[in-house]
């Protein structure tokens, strides 16, 4: 009844906490010295022949991604289309659409997944093609070369393989020939003046230094000139200009630090074989992890690839559109650090990628916020740090825990912390703090009169074991007046993150000061500290510790009652087999079988 709940919830109802609507505006105007966003495309969403034989006439990727079901709780599927509704690329206003669509929300341009295959076969050519012939079609683009095996498990590796990629003797000549007149087209996306050419997987190329120079002096023979040659980092993740490449891309989940979640999930489906990880800890990791050789930064908005593999695909659970632009915005920071203005792309996984989960265009779930998202993200300037604390706000929001500051700026010290938000923003350059004194009664003046539009304040107390009385808050405004406020208290259980405290109150005291006016001199807050014994402390520890005890026992219990169940049931079916009945009827089975086959 339960997932009945939730399917009926995913048609009719949307996320009303990040749900977007449209938004119309001009196309984004890129800087020359500005971050590009380009988005990988997939162009399929249309029915030909060979899917036609492998998989069922009329199929596209459309079939796989409306008969997804979520199979543990709050899994998101099936993903249902917005405004572009379940769509075939080959119909005329539908690629133009999307071009208008992403060029209004900050998309700088495409990356077309390109496939050749031996004998110089191509698939999913029809869009791309038609793309092509649109001049009028201001968006630019580029294209990745797709280089592994189609096969009826969708993973590209040898098992009953669809389509073959083999590298003849004659496959780069062919790789270059098809390629060229997409590179020759005056929208084709350059970096140093070159052709952005992107190979998805290196790892399988038979000689990959020799595929280097030959495709080098091919597209010079062929007159496409020198080419940026850019490898995506799968497989080893090496730095791929050992080999002759110019430069690396990230092409997440590929490479990404994760943290599996399976077993902490209420399944729907009992005999579920997929992998489930965290998508909020991999964003916490992107944004705090260090590189050592470059590479063109990459994101994900989200990644659930259910829809090809039911019961058994992978899923990073947990993305929403506020994380997705924090990553996004964290990561365009760094790029700006990190490259030279020609060099500033940031790849987004991707445009369209349904059967993936892996998408930017509306669904009915969250309307445009993840387009919105990107639009946001390259105008809101945080640096990687201020992403990722916000990022770990997010976190403890999605969970009901109390917002904490999770940078603890002075760890060798007690102290108070007063957060501005403006605009529903948190202000993190302009926040202020207070050491406490040894005093048990004291008054802290935080001083307002140079921060315009303040909608509300946030106090963080950090780092002393101490029960925190706040006797008295009051707003001095320009003119001398003062103002008595009340805090906003949150629930002290839940209490988490690098704030210890043990105190009555909640550590975060949130004060909604847009009632008094925008233009405050002062800040004066009253406190009264009482020591902690440490004997209370300890007390508060045991109490922790008893309680996750407990937890553990019900989960130990709810194991032995499912192995039981699972016993009970391989018990059942291996004395039906050995039942005199069973071994009577099976010729009847077997004959049944044979003329359902017929038939």
């Amino acid at each position: 009844m339960q997932y009945f709940e939730y399917l009926k919830g995913v048609t009719q109802n949307r996320d009303d906490q990040y749900y977007v609507e449209f938004v119309k505006r001009l196309p984004y105007n890129f800087k020359p010295n500005d971050v590009k966003l380009i988005a990988f495309y997939l162009p399929q969403f249309h029915s030909f022949i060979e899917n036609d034989t492998w998989w069922g006439k009329g199929f596209t990727e459309w079939t796989n991604v409306s008969k997804a079901i979520p199979q543990f709780e709050n899994h998101y599927q099936p993903r249902l289309p917005g405004e572009l509704g379940y769509y075939n690329l080959l119909t005329d206003g539908v690629i133009e659409r999307q071009v208008d669509l992403a060029k209004q929300y900050g998309i700088y341009g495409f990356c077309f997944h390109f496939y050749i295959f031996d004998d110089r076969k191509r698939l999913l050519e029809k869009p791309l093609n038609k793309f092509l012939e649109s001049k009028d079609l201001d968006m630019p683009f580029c294209l990745c070369y797709a280089n592994e095996n189609w096969t009826k498990r969708w993973d590209g590796l040898d098992h009953e393989i669809l389509q073959k990629q083999s590298y003849s003797s004659t496959y780069v000549h062919d790789l270059v020939y098809e390629l060229k007149p997409y590179l020759a087209d005056e929208r084709y996306i350059r970096i140093n003046d070159k052709p952005l050419v992107i190979i998805y997987r290196i790892s399988l190329l038979p000689d990959v230094e020799s595929f280097v120079k030959s495709f080098r002096e091919l597209c010079l023979e062929k007159n496409i000139g020198e080419v940026y040659l850019t490898a995506v980092l799968t497989g080893d993740g090496i730095d791929a200009r050992k080999f002759g490449f110019d430069d690396n891309l990230e092409f997440p989940p590929h490479k990404v630090l994760q943290k599996e979640i399976t077993g902490d999930q209420v399944m729907y489906n009992d005999i579920y074989n997929g992998t489930i990880f965290d998508y909020p800890q991999i964003v916490v990791n992107e944004l705090d992890k260090s590189i050592d050789f470059p590479r063109m930064r990459g994101v994900m908005p989200s990644w659930d690839n259910e829809a090809r593999k039911p019961g058994r695909g992978h899923t990073y659970h947990g993305s929403n559109p506020e994380l997705y632009k924090l990553w996004l915005a964290g990561v365009c920071n760094k790029t700006k650090e990190e490259r030279c203005e020609e060099q500033r792309f940031v790849f987004i996984n991707a445009w369209n990628e349904w059967a993936e989960g892996a998408y930017l265009e509306p669904d009915r779930r969250y309307g445009y916020a993840y387009l919105e998202a990107t639009y946001q993200a390259l105008s809101v300037n945080l640096t990687p740090e201020e992403a990722l604390l916000q990022v770990k706000q997010n976190i403890l929001e999605q969970e009901n825990k109390t917002k904490v500051s999770k940078i603890d700026l002075f760890p060798d010290g007690s102290y108070m912390q007063l957060f501005y938000y403006q605009n529903n923003t948190i202000n993190l350059k302009d926040s202020q703090h207070y050491y406490f004194t040894d005093n048990l009664k004291a008054q802290y003046e935080f001083d307002l009169s140079s921060i315009p539009n303040i909608d509300h304040l946030r106090l963080d107390l950090t780092n002393f074991p101490v029960k925190a009385n706040i006797i008295n808050v009051r707003l001095v405004d320009q003119h001398g007046k003062y103002h008595d406020i009340k805090p906003c208290y949150n629930n002290a259980d839940n209490i988490s993150g690098s704030v210890y405290l043990f105190l009555h109150n909640d550590p975060i005291l949130v004060y909604y000061v847009t009632e008094y006016g925008n233009n405050f001199s002062r800040l004066l807050v009253y406190v009264e500290l009482t020591v902690i014994k440490n004997s209370e402390i300890l007390h508060y520890k045991t109490e922790i510790l008893q309680e996750k005890i407990q937890e553990i026992d019900v989960l130990n219990i709810q194991v032995a009652e499912k192995s039981q169940i699972v016993k009970a049931k391989q018990e059942y079916i291996d004395e039906l087999h050995n039942s005199l009945s069973w071994k009577l009827t099976a010729p009847l089975r077997k004959i049944k079988s044979l003329l359902s086959r017929i038939i």
